[in-house]
Order: structure tokens, then sequence, then C-alpha cells
């Protein structure tokens, strides 16, 4: 029993050591998160001062603005980037993307109905360049110390009936990954969605992990393969994973505290108007 007592004891200590010596992570001290895709109001620093992690727009922030908020609040700001989707405002950039650059299946453009926006082609030389010049220019240049990777689950949706496209969407957003880690190696990354991506490369390349519209009961029924990813990952790559509630139940936050995820209950509304 003594031997047996030992073993445990060694083992809970290597697990420790393994969970938080070893965990390099530059997310692993953050325990509060909000996303906000709505515009600067007065003394926002204040605000935003109440989360270790704001997910911002960048298009409504100068670089000033940045560098105002880094100064006088100890939160980190990570800039917004749709990396399949267009969006449809934003026509300083969908500009610059050639007709050849979006995304057609049998010679149709895909299209987004619900938010109006076309998909762009990340298989494409071309348009994986004009993301990171966006990046460099709207992220980089104005300061924020990370990327929120978002629009990245098309490379599921594709999945049930188009199977070789999905595998070739994968492979054009891991090229991209690798060069937004090339370019800016000091740019901390969090992904959106996709556990097919992350499962397949991604997961080495990110520093963290958003499950939007998470729900326990589902994370332990229909979607308890998701879970067991997220638990391996957490394990094997230290990664920081962030659950985010439309509903906010408390057992989803009750779960996600158990599984140490960082949960924030952001509703549907709450993304473009300050709650």
């Amino acid at each position: 029993m003594k031997l047996i007592f030992n073993a445990f004891v060694i083992f809970v200590l290597t697990l420790f050591i393994w969970m938080v010596l070893f965990n390099r992570n530059p997310l692993k001290n953050v325990e509060t998160y909000k996303v906000y895709y709505g515009k600067a109001f007065d003394n926002i620093e204040i605000s935003f001062e109440d989360y270790d992690l704001m997910i911002i727009e960048p298009s409504h922030y100068s670089k000033e603005d940045i560098l105002y908020y880094r100064e006088n609040t100890s939160s980190l700001y990570f800039g917004y980037l749709s990396v399949f989707e267009i969006p449809n405002w934003y026509l300083e950039y969908s500009n610059k993307i050639s007709s050849e650059d979006y995304l057609k299946v049998d010679n149709e453009f895909v299209y987004n109905r619900d938010y109006k926006n076309y998909i762009g082609d990340i298989r494409s030389d071309v348009y994986r360049n004009i993301l990171l010049d966006e990046v460099e220019k709207s992220i980089i240049n104005k300061g924020f110390d990370g990327i929120f990777l978002d629009t990245v689950d098309w490379i599921d949706y594709f999945l049930e009936d188009k199977p070789l496209l999905s595998d070739d969407l994968l492979a054009g957003y891991l090229i991209f990954l690798d060069s937004l880690k090339e370019a800016f190696p000091d740019l901390i990354v969090v992904q959106n969605r996709s556990f097919r991506a992350f499962e397949k490369g991604a997961h080495k390349l990110v520093d963290g992990f958003m499950w939007e519209n998470y729900s326990r009961d589902k994370a332990l029924n229909e979607d308890i393969k998701k879970t067991a990813l997220l638990y391996k990952n957490q394990f094997l790559y230290h990664q920081q994973i962030f659950v985010l509630s439309h509903d906010g139940q408390q057992s989803d936050e009750k779960f996600a505290k158990f599984s140490h995820w960082k949960y924030y209950n952001n509703t549907l509304s709450s993304y473009g108007i300050w709650e």
C-alpha cells in the first residue's frame, strides 16, 4: 500500500511540474476575457481593465489608442481577423481581393447569407498574402499583443459533403498559420472553432483555442470527442482553452471551471454593445 501511495505522489508531482513549471504559454495567466467588436467610448480603458484579455475589432482603434490602453491597463489586447469570410463593410480590405481569390464551389461563389459575406479562397497564395498584409497593417503596426482568428470553421462545414475541398482548405489554412508565425513570431495567436483544423495541425501553431457557442450539455454528449480533444491538448501542449457561451447557464460555467477552461457569457448583443 505504501508503495502505491509513493508512486501516486510521484505521479502527482510530475504532473504538477509538467502542467505548471514547464508551461510557457503566454496566455497562462489569463483568467478573464471579453469579446467586443463595438467602437471605443469614453473611459473605455476603465472597462477594459476588468478583463485580462480583450478581443476587439482593430479598425475601430488607432495605434495611439492601443498604446494608451496598454500603458494604462494590465490587459492583453487582441485584434480580430476574419480568415475565411470577407467583411462586407470593410471596403478598403475587400477591394484588394480579385474575383479569382474568392472561394467557388460548382462555379458559384460561396456566400454566408446570415452575415452577407463572401468567402475567400485560403488555397490561393494571393489571398493568403492579402491576409498577412492585413495582419501587419491592422494588428502589428497598431501594437496589439495578439490576434484572434475567426471564421476558420468553414473548413469543417465542407467536411461531410465535400471532404476533398475541406482537406484543401485545411492545407491552405495551415500554410497561412506557418507564414503568420514565421512573419510575426512574437504575436500571440488564438483560433476560434474549427476543431478539425485544431486537431490536424493548428494546435502546434496557436497559443489558444476558443469554443464559441459552447454548452456543457453538448460538451458531455454529442460533442464529447471535441471535449476530449481539448483535454488532450491542454495536457500535451499547454493550450489555453476559452469557452464562450451565449446562454449563460450556471452549469456551463461550472463545468468550464472544472475543466480549467476560461469561461465567459458573451450574449449576442454584447459583441457590439458594451453590457
